[in-house]
């Protein structure tokens, strides 16, 4: 173990060895060094959770930054430090001594990834070698810590790059919503260490029912909500997640509730992908535990964790899904219950649920506020990629029907193109009129025209008599010729040919 100020010249360093995707025993060999030289030394006062950079990123107070910020803060956030001492109360004292003296590590570790995206397939692994060295609890706490810091942070840089640019922040080189989208596949990768891995095993125990099952008048039941409470802050920013660990967790109506509310936004093949995979992970032996649940007899049907809850969240759930095998597995499984669940809603009076227990609404709003930040930044980022323009509203515009064709014809104005229509009808009347009184003075007073015929002639009978005549003489004079030239024509033939024979 180094001093605090020794110890964090060598985290960074260290951290930026896993850029060049080194084999898994020098990963654990950095990690393991990590550990060691944060855990604070003997003489050193206890393990200090705040981060070691941007303090005044405090988490249970606003941030420092203007009122566009408004967004990006929480009425109420659970993530103050006396929250996360509270939460982490629950570790032994063996556990505790095995921690860090402060997220630095941690932090380190998130830039790393935020900045080389291409490892993030490798990040589970890394999770799994932190809860190794250290308490899970801890590993878990610290990284859903750090990556609201992170989040925020990237908000107000951005936020402020594009103030000095004046730009929209859609339009910046990486935008807002590239951040928002490596956090949900870090929570991602958190929820699947989670439930699935051995290292986790402690967590995972801590963890279930701890919503549906609790009382708050034991102190464990409190510092399990507390813990509860902070991974949820940031598994917000992973809608399947979210259901997931409501789920393992026993937060059932939770569940149910921000599912009622969901946008169309956040249902894409990434999401639906992620739900497949859930849903053969409740088949699990893991969640064995959630089938019986919907057969037991609730005292309140309207708890956290009851059974009707949980009915109706799955019911949700297969409501969201495409008909595909997964469907089929889940619909399968709400059939067989279903007529027990409808008999046991029926059979009430019930008891109600105390107020103190109550912590729905700040679930749910938590879970509502980071996904609509996100389907706003996927807006965003689907208007920034369209060749359509952003409307700007004016409530004193007037919109002009005929603009189009106008503009189609060529002309510049409305009143240009009535002037045009009016010079048009003028010279199509004078035409008109023109072509009229020439075929009247043409046709109608022919015979006073200067220059024209005055001839007049006429035939009588007679004379059409004696030019028939004449016609006829001449005809038959023409055919007694042409007999007279075929019958020489013939005698002379004769002659020829007798010669010919002598």
């Amino acid at each position: 173990s180094y001093l605090r100020q020794y110890a964090k010249q060598f985290v960074t360093p260290i951290i930026h060895q896993l850029i060049d995707d080194p084999p898994a025993q020098t990963v654990f060999k950095s990690l393991e060094v990590l550990a060691k030289i944060t855990v604070p030394v003997d003489g050193e006062s206890g393990p200090q959770i705040s981060s070691s950079s941007d303090s005044h990123l405090s988490l249970g107070s606003k941030t420092s930054v203007d009122s566009k910020s408004e967004d990006m803060e929480l009425t109420k956030s659970p993530l103050t430090e006396e929250d996360i001492t509270f939460a982490l109360g629950t570790l032994t004292p063996a556990q505790s001594k095995c921690r860090s003296r402060d997220r630095s590590m941690f932090a380190a570790s998130i830039q790393l990834y935020a900045s080389n995206h291409q490892l993030l397939g490798d990040l589970s692994r890394a999770v799994q070698i932190m809860c190794t060295l250290q308490p899970p609890e801890f590993v878990f706490a610290s990284l859903a810590v750090e990556l609201d810091i992170f989040i925020r942070k990237s908000a107000i840089r951005k936020r402020k790059v594009a103030e000095e640019q004046k730009i929209p922040e859609d339009k910046l080189e990486q935008p807002f919503s590239i951040d928002l989208r490596f956090v949900s596949t870090f929570v991602q990768q958190m929820c699947y260490v989670l439930l699935n891995s051995d290292e986790t095993k402690s967590l995972r125990r801590l963890l279930q029912d701890c919503i549906g099952r609790r009382d708050l008048e034991n102190e464990r039941d409190q510092r399990r909500t507390r813990l509860f409470q902070i991974l949820l802050h940031s598994f917000s920013h992973n809608l399947v997640s979210s259901v997931s660990l409501c789920l393992w967790a026993g937060a059932y109506r939770s569940a149910a509730s921000f599912l009622q509310f969901i946008d169309p936004l956040d249902i894409d093949l990434v999401c639906l992908l992620e739900i497949d995979k859930m849903i053969e992970m409740l088949e699990r032996p893991l969640f064995r535990h959630l089938h019986l649940r919907m057969l037991e007899n609730d005292r309140d049907p309207t708890a956290e964790g009851s059974g009707a809850m949980l009915f109706k969240t799955l019911k949700l759930i297969l409501m969201i899904v495409p008909q595909s095998s997964c469907y089929k597995i889940l619909r399968d499984r709400l059939v067989t219950t279903s007529r027990y669940r409808q008999s046991a809603l029926a059979a009430g009076p019930w008891v109600k649920q105390r107020a103190s227990l109550n912590d729905t609404p700040v679930f749910v709003q938590r879970v509502l506020h980071v996904r609509n930040l996100h389907c706003k930044a996927t807006w965003e980022k689907i208007r920034s990629e369209s060749l359509e323009t952003p409307n700007v509203e004016d409530h004193n515009f007037v919109e002009d029907e005929g603009a189009d064709k106008r503009a189609w014809l060529g002309y510049k104005s409305k009143e240009e193109e009535v002037a045009t229509k009016a010079r048009f009808q003028a010279d199509k009347r004078l035409v008109t009129s023109l072509t009229i009184e020439e075929v009247k003075d043409s046709y109608e007073d022919l015979s006073k025209m200067e220059g024209a015929p005055s001839k007049k002639y006429a035939l009588n009978k007679e004379e059409g008599k004696k030019m028939e005549q004449t016609n006829s003489a001449k005809q038959q004079g023409s055919e007694e010729e042409w007999k007279a030239f075929w019958t020489n024509a013939a005698g002379n033939e004769e002659l020829q040919s007798q010669d010919a024979n002598q």
